[in-house]
């Protein structure tokens, strides 16, 4: 049976047969091991915890389980988590619960908090909120900007990738990880900087043209660069220098750059100076099926058809009055304004979310 690693966003194909897997293409460690968390010590019964543990019950206890404890809730009171690591079909009939069931569009994923910055940025500049390349579409350029993420140790394939092209690879991350020691340069630069690196060296770069890009690259000098990004003027003149004699420039990032607070401000200075070189901006995703879990509509803003003006058009398709309501967001649902119920498919709140011991005292 050939199927795609659970792991990283790289989509690696595998073949499995007589529980031995195989790569199809390229697989790593985690790949070829992706048996082992499934098979072993594995979960074949529901449980529920009765006197602070987990007790083994049947199908049937869990399911009238559920129903007490959801019944008489209405949509505003339960949140939905769904998974990157899941199949489209999976989170699409999930989130078609959510919101035909239980009238609720509180439906969210750790997909969502990765790189909604990136979503968001990407559906501003290119109208539509994915990536737009592919790995081999990097194999001729000459300068790779890595930023904010270790694709050495998180997605090996990627890097595989980026080693066969004769590109000069720069690493710019504000600790070193393991992925600076096979580029040709890094640079440490401060945490919340990477906004103000981008927009400098475009800034550096641009002519005056009367339009708005004018006004706002006016803040953003080499001077504003060296204070707060930690440059010298040599690196941040070498640094320039390099985008601007690229041929063919690709900057490839990671949740270093989006999970931030100044994440969209970051994902736009990449695609500033990505459209200003006719280069290629490359985010890389966490997990499996991150694209995915938001392209079916796990989202408490959006919705498998599209925004929520398509909510009348998804009624008539579905044959059901649906919520015309946003939803509650993954945060604001569990710390900010709390529901009573939160069902999570396949994902670790207490892992994707910071400020882990406020979590767990919520979900308790």
């Amino acid at each position: 049976m050939i199927t795609v690693c659970p792991y990283c966003a790289c989509g690696c194909l595998l073949e499995v047969k007589n529980m031995q897997i195989k790569p199809v293409d390229f697989a790593c460690i985690k790949g070829l091991s992706s048996l082992e968390p499934i098979d072993k010590d594995r979960i074949k019964k529901p449980m529920i915890r009765v006197n602070g543990e987990l007790k083994e019950v049947s199908w049937e206890e869990a399911y009238e389980h559920i129903y007490k404890n959801l019944n008489g809730l209405n949509g505003e009171e339960i949140l939905f988590i769904a998974s990157g690591l899941n199949t489209n079909e999976d989170n699409y009939v999930f989130q078609r619960l959510a919101r035909q069931v239980f009238k609720s569009n509180n439906i969210d994923s750790s997909a969502r908090i990765c790189h909604a910055a990136t979503c968001y940025a990407f559906s501003k500049t290119y109208g539509i909120g994915a990536v737009i390349n592919k790995y081999d579409d990097i194999l001729d350029s000459d300068l790779i900007i890595i930023v904010g993420t270790d694709p050495y140790s998180d997605h090996p394939r990627f890097m595989s990738t980026i080693l066969k092209t004769k590109a000069k690879k720069i690493l710019i991350n504000p600790f070193k990880n393991h992925t600076a020691k096979l580029v040709d340069h890094y640079f440490e630069v401060s945490p919340g900087t990477i906004y103000i690196l981008f927009s400098s060296i475009l800034s550096a770069m641009w002519e005056p043209n009367g339009t708005p890009m004018d006004t706002v690259l006016k803040s953003y000098k080499k001077e504003i660069a060296m204070r707060y990004c930690n440059l010298t003027e040599e690196e941040f003149d070498w640094l320039v220098n390099q985008v601007k004699s690229s041929k063919k420039l690709v900057i490839t990032y990671g949740m270093g750059t989006t999970q931030h607070e100044h994440g969209i401000n970051n994902v736009f200075s990449i695609l500033n100076l990505v459209l200003f070189k006719k280069g290629i901006a490359f985010p890389i995703r966490g997990k499996a099926n991150i694209q995915g879990v938001n392209d079916v509509g796990c989202n408490p803003d959006s919705l498998p058809s599209g925004d929520f003006s398509t909510v009348f058009d998804l009624e008539k398709r579905w044959n059901t009055k649906l919520p015309k309501e946003k939803g509650r967001f993954y945060v604001e649902a569990i710390l900010i304004n709390p529901v009573k119920a939160v069902w999570i498919n396949d994902s670790n709140p207490l892992v994707s979310l910071p400020d882990a011991n406020n979590v767990r005292k919520a979900l308790e």
